[in-house]
This record gives structure tokens, sequence and C-alpha cells, in this order.
């Protein structure tokens, strides 16, 4: 029975819509942006977004999760500039909405077979 009440229709309207955003490239960025501005966060239901850029290992380096909120690795950024990119343009959308929306940034370098893995673990 409690799994059948586990939808948006039985949730508290106190309680923040939770999205999880998962990009390969900043070619989605736009359309997920939409996505939000759909989502319409206010005081009285407020939103919470997770963003997670997923990039594929290569080499041999060991895999990585980078939550952009508690650390800055300007290796990676260097590496792949448009993280920045993206990072601004959440952190723009958050910034409209003010304390109506919170995001999270995370980066998760891994190689593709255990990358949907990580989707799970953040």
């Amino acid at each position: 029975m409690v799994n059948k009440r586990r939808n948006l229709q039985h949730t508290p309207l106190s309680d923040p819509l939770r999205i999880l955003l998962c990009l390969y490239d900043k070619g989605s960025v736009i359309s997920l942006l939409n996505l939000l501005e759909v989502s319409n966060p206010t005081p009285s239901s407020p939103g919470m977004v997770c963003t997670l850029r997923l990039i594929e290992l290569e080499g041999r380096a060991s895999p990585l999760l980078i939550d952009h909120n508690k650390q800055l690795v300007s290796s990676v950024i260097t590496k792949y500039r448009d993280i920045d990119v993206i990072l601004r343009a959440f952190k723009n959308c958050g910034d409209a909405r003010g304390k109506c929306l919170q995001l999270q940034a995370f980066t998760a370098i891994s190689p593709k077979r255990s990358m949907y893995q990580d989707i799970c673990a953040c």
C-alpha cells in the first residue's frame, strides 16, 4: 500500500519536488532549464534539483564524483570547459528563483559501464 502512494499526487505540497537532471553535454541544458521553469517552484511548494554531469573516463585514471557545492576541482574544469558553462546556467536559474529552488551540482567521471551506478548513488 505504501508503494502505491509514492507519487506526486500523494506528496504534501510543503515537501520539495526533487528532480535529478543528468547531462552528457551542454546541448541539453536549455531543455532541462525549461523543465525547471515548468515545474514552477514557489515558497509554498519548493523544488530541489540535483544536476549530475556525466563524463566518460578515458585511460586508467580512477573515477571521480565531484560535489561542486563543496569543492571546485580546477584541473577538471580546465579539461572539460563546458562544466563551468553548465554550472553557471543552473546557478543563474537558482538565483532567479531565490529560496524556492535548491540546487546541488555534481560531476561524475567514470567508465561508461559503471556510469549508471553513479546516477543511483547520487
